[in-house]
């Protein structure tokens, strides 16, 4: 009887008590001009809020609690010698903070990425975060 009762309390446990890992995103003045780079800003943010797994950090990224996943976005426009406009180069790394080191930070994963101007960024963000969600 007693087994019943905790499998039935494990049961009914309400999902929403899971503890969702927190997630900073970070990125320089340069990548909030890229076009590309905002698009994956954007993605990786409504990303986080749709996910039933992460939670947007919205303190300061040195604030992350050792839990937290701290995402960073680098680009780097790619232009003809015309100054012709192709798209970007885009790395995108997800670290952790060190408990032992202050400052430092664990690489999870790193992807880099060719995207044209225009391009659909959701999959490779969708892709990244599972990627690391496995990794943390």
């Amino acid at each position: 009887m007693l087994i019943r009762i905790v499998l039935l309390a494990l049961l009914t446990i309400p999902p929403c008590l899971a503890q969702k890992i927190p997630v900073a995103i970070v990125a320089t003045e340069r990548e909030n001009q890229d076009e590309v780079a905002r698009h994956i800003g954007q993605a990786l943010y409504d990303e986080t809020q749709l996910s039933g797994v992460f939670v947007y950090w919205t303190n300061d990224p040195a604030d992350l609690p050792s839990t937290g996943i701290r995402l960073r976005v680098v680009s780097i426009r790619v232009t003809l010698s015309d100054d012709q406009y192709l798209g970007s180069a885009v790395m995108l790394e997800a670290t952790r903070a060190s408990a032992k080191d202050h400052g430092y930070y664990k690489q999870l994963i790193q992807q880099v990425w060719m995207l044209p101007k225009n391009s659909s960024v959701t999959d490779l963000v969708h892709g990244f975060l599972a990627e690391a969600y496995r990794a943390a």
